[in-house]
């Protein structure tokens, strides 16, 4: 974990200079960062789900119409979404993983979810090596970017204990 915090150190050094959201939005965002995570999990394992079944379905497909040359193409594009769907899975995992501890506003639901972040970034570089498709490897990077801009907002949000209100308890003299 020694090395997360370097590097989310070093991450940060890069976004300093970043324009920053106003206090509110960053505190609106911080409170309603788990449930906007729990939104994406599902809807993630939904596309990974959906992509997994139309991969299977379009191997077999290509089997059936191009014999043995399709068997050889299907099988690499097979391994490939494969392994991206991996990394995706995992990513989910973590980011699930972070849901309890962003609700209570613990440090540990942020650094999970920069955990799942740096999980994309290796996802997105085995992603261009295993297509060489640039569009996608610019796309993914605008969006990694733009995620890593919104967590390192909220970032100071995040303590290492929960931050509630403690009130008082109503007592009445009589």
């Amino acid at each position: 974990m020694e090395h997360v915090h370097k590097l989310e150190a070093q991450v940060a050094i890069w976004y300093k200079d970043m324009p920053r959201l106003p206090e509110n939005m960053k505190v609106w965002l911080a409170t309603n960062l788990w449930w906007i995570v729990l939104v994406l999990v599902i809807l993630g394992a939904l596309g990974v789900l959906g992509v997994l079944m139309i991969t299977f379905f379009a191997s077999a497909v290509l089997v059936g119409v191009a014999g043995v040359a399709g068997a050889a193409v299907s099988g690499v594009v097979t391994i490939v979404v494969i392994l991206s769907l991996i990394f995706s899975a995992l990513s989910l995992i973590v980011s699930a993983m972070a849901i309890p501890h962003l609700k209570e506003m613990r440090r540990k639901g942020w650094t999970l979810l920069f955990v799942a972040s740096l999980i994309d970034v290796v996802s997105i570089v085995v992603s261009l090596i295993s297509s060489l498709n640039i569009l996608s490897f610019l796309w993914s990077v605008v969006l990694l970017g733009a995620t890593l801009y919104f967590l390192f907002e909220v970032r100071d949000k995040f303590g290492p204990v929960a931050k509630r209100k403690v009130e008082a308890p109503v007592t009445s003299k009589l």
